[in-house]
């Protein structure tokens, strides 16, 4: 026989105790995905001046824009790099009228990473036949996935109690 929903005051009180766990989750699953989803996009564009126009975008997911930089007349790629201690950390920066400005604000540990980067985008301001080059920094896929599917096996688990608070078995 299936059993019959009840509510009582002690199975309000617990429906109000996992929907709160479930809002934490939520908020917890934001703040991860906005952390750990982020993502740079630079894209130079190759003017039909000639000259070179370069813009850095951070968003999350590719879809909330956190914030966009124009270089404007960019000549060339280099590595700035910062030893405060022993190790040395490494970031890209670019030449341009404005000055030496840097693409991430944030330095990596990455060199080889940062000099391919560097290669690759002086590549292109020295080979007058591309007329841009792209470069992203994404999130792992799966990490994304995997947080999602942590998010979804709380909130079906949550549900799960919620259900039985309410059609508690009856004894016969």
């Amino acid at each position: 026989m299936p059993s019959k929903a009840i509510t009582t005051a002690e199975a309000k009180r617990k429906t109000r105790i996992y929907l709160a766990i479930g809002a934490l989750s939520l908020i917890i699953l934001l703040a991860t995905l906005s952390v750990a989803g982020q993502q740079q996009t630079l894209r130079c564009d190759r003017l039909a001046s000639g000259e070179i126009d370069c813009v850095i975008k951070n968003s999350i997911l590719g879809v909330i824009i956190l914030g966009e930089k124009t270089i404007s007349g960019a000549k060339a790629a280099s590595i700035g790099q910062q030893c405060p201690d022993v190790d040395c950390t490494y970031r890209i920066e670019m030449y341009s009228p404005q000055g030496m400005i840097p693409v991430n604000e944030k330095y990596s540990s990455n060199y080889e990473q940062q000099l391919r980067i560097k290669d690759e985008l002086n590549k292109f301001f020295t080979d007058n036949t591309s007329s841009f080059v792209q470069l992203r920094e994404e999130t792992n896929p799966y990490l994304i996935g995997a947080v999602v599917l942590v998010f979804l096996l709380i909130w079906i688990y949550l549900g799960y109690l919620i259900w039985q608070v309410h059609h508690p078995k009856v004894e016969e």
